[in-house]
């Protein structure tokens, strides 16, 4: 039974496919989720306007479409991109699209994040580096004012401002909107606040000299909670102390190309605590830019267990929080942003490890046990484990391993207090064990105690005696055999050779045979030819056959 129940592991990913109930394939890990009570933040790009989609989606997507197609296919994993349309960078898209000005469109991306136990978003943003905007300068200050001002009205959900560098703007710039961001919106209740600074990350920092980085430190760090974006290149103690905390925009890391990666990880955290600084681990559930850049990277998303994995592995490096890579880049493939082509698969999954439900408890045993004689298909019934939503049946006989299937909670016809399926699998004689075990979201719980039946072996079928046709039968070319029914069959093989060799070879059930009293009966669509023909039945059940019956001859004219 051991070794069976060992063998569990290979078929979970089966399983997570197979599973119900949501709109994707939904993650079943195969890896326990280790725990961490740290902040989960979720990069926010607030460039989602009409114009970005279109900008992304190009001149030959069917926008008028409803719901709208997806504008690329991939393998299972995310990977293998092949646009649908030229022009197109995008893999993934929602029903319709939407636009980050429309009213409550950021509110319900950040109601969506709360829900998921998600703490605030890291709002991806600058401004146009004068020294005169405002609000209304640039469409993205307008955005970021909007996701303050909901984050407020949803309550609970407090955010940092990602400082976006992708165009390496000069220092000066960097500095005039930061002392604008912190003019503009110290007040806001939705800007979380370390040390009773409002909190900014310097996103591409890695990319500027240590006199860029030092001087807009100098600049702001007075005011300003400053969290630095290094590699493990470019994390010098020098770097280090030109920040309040660090973290690492790395959304490519790979579990599986990479496993080193985690050592890497937890040498930067190490260096940072040893610092006196706080560390944010990245976090990210697969990625691939390839229809956006032409790279060849990509992270293959495996149904979670990537995000899983990074979970797990960056966990070594004690973070004191998380930085979730990405709600809403689509274009590189990191959103977990619930739209058409992953669902909410992998906010599920994040959601499960930022807020862990215990295992389920253990399944109790009932039926069968002992003896249960010549029932060959029995009924395998436990019961019910409050938290459970599915259930693994193990089922080992005298050869070996004979039954594993998962069950959801609904296949298993759970009701009342009991659980109970009946596998279509047809059991030998012998002796078999069986046991159970239950499954939720948060893992699995401990195997039922086994239990042990047997079934007695079946005695063969008896021979069939045959009563028709025989002798010369006329005219009739497609004539009904009758034998008598013979003890403990339950199939019957009809074979009946003709002029020119075999003419029907055929199986019946007892039910195909219209056996009723003491007789069964079968009458083949097959027209015989005239001449000398002879047939015999072989009657079989689950212990073998039994022995032919003697062969029956008839003539047609």
């Amino acid at each position: 039974m051991n070794k069976t129940i060992y063998r569990i592991m290979g078929i979970i990913v089966s399983f997570a496919l197979a599973m119900g109930g949501f709109t994707k394939a939904q993650a079943i890990p195969s890896q326990p989720a280790q725990t961490s009570t740290r902040p989960v933040y979720a990069y926010y790009y607030l460039w989602w306007s009409a114009k970005h989609w279109q900008d992304k989606l190009g001149v030959n997507y069917p926008y008028g479409a409803s719901p709208l197609p997806l504008p690329a296919t991939t393998d299972f994993d995310g990977c293998n991109a092949v646009s649908g349309y030229a022009g197109n960078q995008l893999l993934d898209v929602p029903p319709a699209l939407v636009s980050q000005d429309d009213p409550g469109a950021i509110e319900e991306d950040i109601r969506l994040a709360k829900n998921a136990g998600i703490t605030g978003f890291w709002l991806n943003w600058n401004g146009d580096g004068t020294t005169s905007q405002t609000r209304t300068t640039v469409t993205y200050t307008r955005r970021l004012s909007e996701a303050f001002a909901a984050s407020s009205r949803v309550g609970g959900f407090t955010n940092w401002v990602s400082y976006k560098v992708a165009s390496m703007q000069p220092v000066s710039h960097i500095i005039n909107d930061l002392n604008f961001l912190y003019n503009e919106f110290q007040n806001e209740a939705g800007w979380e606040r370390i040390d009773g600074k409002p909190v900014v990350t310097f996103t591409g920092s890695r990319k500027y000299s240590d006199a860029d980085v030092q001087a807009v430190s100098n600049a702001v760090r007075d005011r300003m909670f400053l969290v630095g974006d290094e590699t493990r290149a470019t994390l010098t103690p020098a770097r280090i102390a030109m920040f309040d905390a660090i973290t690492y925009y790395w959304s490519s890391q790979d579990p599986w190309g990479n496993p080193q990666s985690f050592d890497q990880i937890k040498e930067m955290g190490d260096k940072v605590h040893a610092a006196g600084k706080r560390w944010y681990a990245p976090l990210n559930p697969g990625y691939n830019s390839a229809l956006l850049d032409g790279s060849g990277t990509c992270v293959q998303r495996r149904n979670g267990e990537t995000l899983r994995a990074l979970w797990n592995g960056n966990l070594a490096s004690n973070p004191d929080g998380w930085g979730m890579i990405s709600w809403n880049e689509i274009a590189e493939n990191t959103h977990i942003k619930p739209m058409q082509k992953w669902g909410s698969v992998y906010l599920n999954v994040l959601s499960q490890l930022i807020n862990p439900i215990p295992p389920p408890g253990r399944a109790t045993l009932t039926s069968p046990e002992g003896s249960i004689g010549t029932n060959y298909t029995p009924t395998y019934t436990w019961n019910k484990v409050s938290t459970a939503t599915a259930y693994y049946l193990v089922v080992d006989g005298p050869s070996g391993n004979v039954i594993t299937k998962w069950y959801t909670s609904v296949d298993a016809i759970c009701s009342g207090s009991t659980c109970s399926v009946t596998p279509k699998i047809t059991l030998a004689g012998g002796n078999y064990a069986w046991t159970v075990r239950a499954w939720n979201g948060g893992g699995y719980g401990p195997w039922g105690s086994s239990k042990s039946f047997s079934v007695t072996t079946a005695a063969l079928p008896g021979v069939a005696t045959l009563t028709s046709p025989s002798g010369d039968i006329g005219a009739s070319s497609t004539p009904t055999y009758t034998w008598e029914k013979a003890t403990g069959a339950t199939a019957y093989y009809l074979v009946v050779d003709g002029p020119s060799g075999n003419v029907i070879t055929k199986w019946y059930t007892s039910v195909d045979a219209i056996c009723s009293g003491s007789t069964c009966s079968v009458t083949p669509k097959i027209t015989l030819a005239g001449g000398n023909h002879a047939w015999a039945v072989r009657a079989w059940n689950s212990a073998g056959f039994g022995r032919w019956s003697k062969s029956q001859a008839f003539t047609i004219q």
